[in-house]
């Protein structure tokens, strides 16, 4: 390989770092440590040791050390972000860069900058800019430019593809491998009549087209020729006008209409689209659009655009105007006439900004920012911090319906300048003494002027762009139009007496409309695509030309565009390996033709013999890449036909040539086609090489680890392999078992045989695919998760359980797995004691930037274990101030309140045959009292940062004005949680795959009889029995109606409407599923709580409960009393701090999340977060105990905002809506003073970080102690370092109230008053407030939340008027403190 042959290495692996292996043959930059980027520095020796070491290198390239430029301007691009030339500050960007590149003396200088910045400058300006530079220079013009497909697959398949292609390169060796299939209807289904053309839109081949026409159309650079060639501007015009005919005969082929312009921008779009998409650049997914989304003026300071819709409609006006007038105005004042000749060009100059603009001040730039308008009407002012979605990228928005609707409107203003061109005249169009006798089409055996299309599965190898994996070939298979090659054979008769040089034309066009009528010539001619042009040679008399269709001037095959530069390569030195570097732009070889339909559809093909001399551009071509010339033109040369491009339906036809026989003259000839399309499938031959104790119980919590691995792989901190029966084995994996157990278990140190045993029927647990989604919140997967925990609690032992569970984890869904086994390990007596890991180790994509993903497989694949430094997860990710929900990030996506609300339904899970496993005491209330709390304490939140109260969703009909953007990916569905516009509607749901047929009405019902039950004061079970709901029970019956369970009283009467609001609500942005998309993380009980909306539906929940609430008599004084005792006096202070001041901080603390992380090397990887941390401090309580002998007191500490949002005293019939619990815990009073002391940390409430995050090889407590039960058992608890709000920088005042009452009416039977703490040793009390007490009864006989749950009684309007002796209060001020401390590790 030449030095310069040495660049293409630079665009393998984009990812990666540049000191890497690249390469079919292993090679490696020898890259100079001043090179490196900061983070490799310190440790060069090191990781440059270890690139080379993991790979047999075949050679090393030496960088020479050189004088870098500049580079700066290219920088200022984030490496994350994603890049577009539709955007003008990228476009000066890039031309930056390109000079840069174009402006080195030589290849190996060139080599030297483009290595230096490599790592520095974003991967996908890189990649354009560099193959621009190639395409352009002398030196490197016969360089092949790599296939985009290869090195940035995640902008041409699906995003689940992409963990299958993972898997497929760990576990099984290159010679293996086998292709992964991308499926075919995975964007939509056929609810969406848009999604028929799927196979168009989302071609691969077309989408590379239209990229790589842009690289050869380049918009800005300092050397002027990079842009300016020739025709650019009509080649603008033409192969988008192509693209749209093309589109419009595929729409007609699937019984659709033309495509309707998006000619008012004031309209909303009314086509939706979910990408299904990952940019692996910028670790996001691309953004959907939902249906009738309208545009918004632009503010994205970021990217430097300040644009309103107004601005486009003028620049449309402006360039109408000039159309109507016949000229445009230079930015020098003069006229530039739009004549027949350079008209077109000058207006698609004009059109397409670029610096060959003639006036971009006047005229603007409307297709560019059309383009930009729509990719960006979900974050208009970039308060989400979204970028564009695929219409804002060349390489992806052939995909988006809308843009064949915007370009219908850019074309059908280049038609309003067609339109004022005169007409061909028959003498214009005819060719004297050439005549078209006879015309017919065939493919081999078949029958004449008969085409035949069918499906295609072809293969495309995507090594070189799948980053930090093994090497080696891994193939996607995807499925696309096929046609069986066919003939063109022309009759043309010659009468001229001599030899004469003719330039055949053929052009393809329906004969009929959508609405089944002939068409006039002036609608056809739009919807004429060409198929060839070619120069002939006519010797006189009768001449018979055959042409293939594989030699197409419109396209290049499907080596080509899907080439491989090591494969496929033509004889050295011949002219055909010329072609194979230069060429890649040209229209895709498979989709020449249109689908047609099962019946056929009617064609007319068209051809024309034009007479050469008149047409010809004296030009060499040899080497020019003129294959693909139609649509791309000839490189280095002009376009190779003097004709206006399109002729001769480019402009309207004459009078009396209304239809297209009435347009023909001698050298002309149609004749009929019908084009047939065969539903069959057809895979492509490739080319490219590949072929398809016994048990101890701790070893069941290695399956928890790597989920979307397979279960035979390493785990564990001690290296350590399962031993599966290869009948275990999912069928991919058995016929070469031996390879990948022997492969996967290598350099182990523990094997863990797994008895074959007699596997039960899995077949419900396995009706949920692996890829999709888990909830508990649909009815269907509760059932499933309700079947496979029945399964795991039925094996009779341990090794049976861990049997069933290895055959079952690579065949269900992982989160339904790890979620059955949760809840049976937690409930079989044999298991109770085994700890669980954090769900946020196993599953990180639940809680983390999807961004820190890609930095984490970096650090895994290029640091040892030793040298890893933590990734850092940004505070502002999912939004921007412009936002004011945003103000609670740090609440709503802390990762220690996401894992209590998970955890919390572990414990109290829906299904279970077992129904002591659902029905634990006083579920309901705790359902209740949780989520009131989870409530009170978002509204102090929501007053520490200027909020009001947050507002209830108490209208199902009402928008929700809240957006949500969570960029985050789910990792085993290989999907991103799909976003929610603001101002989305709840939509009546009806979602066959999840078995969910619901109306709006259906939710309203359910609420309206679960208050008629309230006001009623009864609720009716399923035998028709009245259940009271009585002081003691009622809100328990109550809690158990709305968040329905197996122990709902009557679930066909009073619904599932809790859950189901969920579930309306995560599925409002597809509720019929025609876009095939899952639900939003309002669906999943590890997310919702990142939502605005999450808040405001159960503030509503809250309303319903406070109804029941209400209706009882309030706590008189006697029952808040208690007798002889008072409280004298309280005190809270951290240390070092004034009394009764609060300081709250932000901390940085690092998680494990190794253990989520699949197919990457071992050893721990941290993710750094931040999260609100408060000083410890300890509460001092002043008891006197007038009765004269030792008591016991229950103390229970609250605390809420002394005033409203508007600054008003509160009354306390709202305080106490906002009063969260701190503590309660039980105390001796002995005779006399009693001065209590107790730590915050030690609250009841709350569970500390390390068993928040806790590992299952650190932090554990001494065996067999207390601690290691508590360690072990509990995970639910709110996060400590969430204990009191955030407050304000100027201090926000609270009232912290205390109140010690009566232990002996508090205490539940079985508890005496000097065994209490002995009573709940080790089952999981620390938390007990929100999540209960383990295998016990709640530890508290009052109600929850008590005194505060119920309204106070009459004179007690303020809380000083509520107060009992014993019972104070004391203003405490929470102060924030704008500063970050980092956690020390231990």
């Amino acid at each position: 390989m030449t030095t310069k042959q040495n660049l293409l290495l630079l665009f393998d692996h984009p990812n990666e770092p540049v000191f890497m292996d690249k390469g079919r043959k292993p090679a490696v930059f020898d890259v100079p440590d001043k090179f490196l980027i900061e983070r490799y520095k310190p440790i060069s020796n090191e990781v440059q040791q270890r690139a080379a070491s993991t790979a047999n290198i075949d050679r090393r390239i030496p960088v020479k050390d050189i004088s870098i430029p500049d580079l700066r301007i290219p920088m200022s691009l984030g490496r994350n972000d994603i890049f577009t030339t539709f955007i003008p500050r990228h476009r000066k960007i890039a031309s930056r860069l390109i000079d840069i590149f174009m402006g080195m003396r030589d290849v190996e200088d060139l080599q030297s900058v483009a290595a230096y910045a490599r790592d520095r400058v974003n991967p996908l300006l890189f990649n354009y800019c560099l193959s621009v530079a190639l395409m352009h220079r002398p030196d490197t013009k016969d360089l092949g430019v790599p296939n985009i497909a290869e090195r940035f697959p995640e902008k041409f398949v699906d995003s689940q593809v992409f963990r299958q292609l993972r898997e497929e390169s760990f576990v099984v060796s290159p010679g293996s491998r086998m292709p992964i299939v991308i499926p075919r209807d995975y964007t939509a289904s056929d609810l969406e009549p848009e999604h028929r053309l799927w196979y168009f839109r989302e071609d691969m081949g077309v989408n590379i087209h239209h990229w790589h026409w842009h690289l050869v159309y380049p918009f800005e650079a300092a050397d002027r020729s990079i842009v300016a060639k020739d025709r650019r501007g009509e080649l603008f015009y033409y192969q988008h006008q192509q693209i749209i005919a093309r589109y419009n005969l595929e729409r007609l082929s699937n019984a659709l209409p033309r495509v309707r312009r998006f000619n008012n921008l004031r309209e909303p779009i009314a086509e939706a689209y979910f990408p299904k998409m990952d940019s692996l650049v910028a670790s996001r997914a691309y953004s959907p659009r939902q249906k009738n989304t309208p545009l918004s003026d632009l503010r994205r300071e970021q990217d430097q655009i300040i644009v309103d819709i107004a601005d486009l409609e003028r620049w449309r006006d402006r360039i109408y105007e000039a159309i109507h007038q016949g000229f445009v105005m230079s930015d020098r004042g003069e006229r530039i006439m739009l004549d027949e000749t350079n008209g077109i060009d000058v207006l698609g100059n004009v059109l397409e900004a670029s610096q060959l603009s003639p006036n971009r001040n006047l005229y603007g730039d409307l297709h560019n920012m059309g383009h930009i308008f729509i990719s960006l009407v979900h974050d208009p002012d970039e308060r989400h911090l979204e970028g564009v979605s695929a219409m804002g990228d060349l390489s992806t928005t052939m995909r988006d319906p809308a843009f064949y609707r915007w370009h219908s409107y850019v074309d059908d203003i280049f038609q309003e300048h067609k339109s004022r061109l005169p007409a061909y005249t028959p003498q214009q169009l005819n060719y004297p003494g050439v005549s078209i006798t006879g015309i017919q089409v065939a493919s081999a055996g078949s029958q004449p002027n008969m085409l035949n299309t069918f499906w295609q599965q072809s293969d495309v190898n995507l090594s070189r762009g799948m980053d930090f994996v093994p090497r080696g070939n891994v193939f996607a298979r995807f499925t696309h139009l096929q046609h069986e090659p066919f003939t063109y054979t022309i009759n043309v008769n010659n009468d001229g007496g001599a030899q004469r040089f003719g330039y055949v034309r053929i052009f393809l066009g329906t004969k009929f409309d959508e609405r089944g009528l002939p068409m006039q010539l002036r609608d056809q001619r739009l919807l004429m695509i060409e198929l060839d042009k070619f120069v002939v040679s006519l010797n006189p008399g009768q001449n018979t030309i055959m042409r293939r269709s594989t030699q197409s001037s419109v396209t290049v095959p499907f080596e080509r565009t899907f080439r491989n530069l090591d494969e496929n390569r033509p004889a050295a030195g011949s002219a055909e390996e010329l072609e194979f570097y230069f060429c890649i732009c040209g229209w895709p070889q498979h989709m020449l033709i249109p689908k047609g339909k099962l019946e056929g559809m009617q064609f007319q093909l068209f051809v024309m013999v034009s007479n050469y001399e008149e047409d010809r551009v004296d030009q060499d071509l040899v080497g020019g890449c003129s294959t693909a010339a139609s649509y791309c033109g000839v490189r280095d040369r002009r376009y190779p036909d003097r004709r206006s491009m399109g002729y001769p339906f480019d402009r309207i036809p004459r009078a009396g040539a209304d239809t297209l026989v009435n347009f023909l003259t001698p050298n002309m000839s149609i004749v009929d086609v019908s084009i047939r399309h065969q539903d069959r499938t057809v895979v492509r031959p490739n080319e490219s090489p590949h072929s398809p104790d016994m048990a101890n119980r701790n070893n069941l919590l290695l399956l928890f680890e790597h989920p979307n691995e397979p279960v035979f792989m390493d785990k564990g901190k001690t290296p350590t392999v399962f031993d599966v029966p290869d009948n275990y084995l999912i069928d991919r994996y058995k016929p070469i078992s031996a390879e990948v157990q022997n492969r996967a278990g290598a350099n182990v140190e523990q094997r863990i045989p797994v008895r074959e045993i007699s596997i039960p029927d899995l077949r419900i647990p396995m009706s949920l695919g692996r890829d999709e989604q888990f909830s508990l919140f649909i009815p269907k997967h509760r059932r499933i998760a309700g079947r496979l925990i029945d399964i795991f609690m039925n094996m009779r032992t341990i090794d049976d359980l861990q049997s069933v569970a290895v055959y079952a984890r690579d065949r269900v869904n992982p989160l339904l797995f790890n979620y059955a086994l949760s809840v049976a390990l937690l409930h079989r007596p044999d298991t109770k004691g085994l700890d669980l890991p954090s769900f946020s180790q196993s599953f990180p994509d639940r809680f983390v930037d999807s961004q820190v993903f890609r930095q984490m497989r970096e650090e895994s694949f290029v640091v040892s274990p030793g040298s890893r430094m933590p990734i850092v997860i940004p505070r502002d990710y999912t939004a921007s101030d412009l936002d004011p929900e945003h103000r609670l990030w740090y609440f709503r996506e802390d990762m220690g309140i996401n894992l209590h609300h998970w955890h919390w339904h572990l414990v109290y899970p829906f299904e279970a045959s077992d129904r002591s496993i659902v029905d634990k005491d006083r579920r309901g209330e705790l359902f209740y009292y949780m989520h009131e709390q989870v409530i009170a304490r978002y509204n102090l939140e929501r007053f520490s940062n200027n909020l009001a109260r947050v507002q209830r969703f108490n209208n199902l009909r009402e928008p929700i004005a809240e957006g949500y953007f969570p960029k985050m990916d789910s990792l085993v569905a290989s999907r991103a949680w799909p976003p929610r516009f603001d101002d989305t509607k709840l939509n009546d749901l009806n979602r066959e795959a999840d078995q969910i047929n619901l109306d709006v009405a259906d939710l309203e019902r359910w609420r309206d009889r679960i208050f008629e039950a309230i006001n009623q004061g009864f609720v009716v079970d399923e035998r028709g029995n009245r259940i009271n709901l009585d002081e003691t029970r009622g809100i328990d019956i109550l809690g158990n109606m709305i968040e329905s369970s197996i122990v709902s009283p009557n679930r066909t009467l009073y619904g599932d409407f809790h859950n189901m609001g969920h579930v309306f609500i995560s599925y409002s942005h597809d509720p019929d599923h025609r876009h095939l998309e899952s639900f939003g993380v309002m669906g999943d009980s590890a997310t919702a709580m990142r939502d605005p909306v999450f808040y405001r539906w159960h503030a509503y929940i809250d309303d319903i409960f406070q109804e029941h609430k209400t209706s009882l008599p309030a706590y008189n004084t006697q029952q808040l009393t208690y007798s002889g005792i008072s409280i004298t006096g309280i005190q809270v202070a951290s240390d070092g701090s004034q009394p009764n001041a609060l300081t709250t901080f932000w901390q940085q603390s690092d998680v494990n999340l190794s253990r989520g992380m699949d197919f990457v090397p071992r050893g721990n990887v941290f993710a750094r977060f931040t999260h609100l941390q408060h000083l410890p401090f300890t509460y001092t309580i002043n008891v006197n105990n007038d009765a004269g002998a030792q008591r016991f007191g229950y103390v229970r500490i609250f605390l809420g905002p002394k005033t409203d949002e508007r600054g008003q005293p509160m009354l306390l019939r709202d305080q106490r809506l906002l009063m969260v619990e701190l503590d309660k815990f039980v105390v001796t009073l002995n005779p006399g003073p009693n001065s209590i002391r107790r730590r915050s940390t030690e609250s009841s409430v709350t569970i500390p970080f390390e068993r928040t995050f806790r590992n299952l090889d650190a932090n554990r407590p001494a065996a067999g102690s207390a601690e290691e039960l508590e360690f072990n058992f509990c995970g639910c608890g709110w996060p400590n370092h969430m204990l009191i709000p955030k407050g304000l920088p100027e201090g926000m005042r609270c009232e912290l109230f205390v109140m010690v009452s009566d232990y002996e009416n508090d205490r539940v039977s079985g508890f005496s008053s000097s065994q209490v703490n002995q009573q709940l040793v080790g089952i999981c009390s620390d938390a007990a407030s929100y999540c209960g007490v383990r295998d016990r009864l709640y530890p508290d006989r009052q109600a929850m939340g008590f005194p505060f749950d119920r309204l106070p009684r009459a004179g007690a309007d303020r809380l000083v008027n509520f107060l009992t002796p014993n019972m104070s209060i004391v203003d405490v001020t929470i102060r924030h403190d704008n500063r970050v401390v980092t956690r020390q590790n231990r």
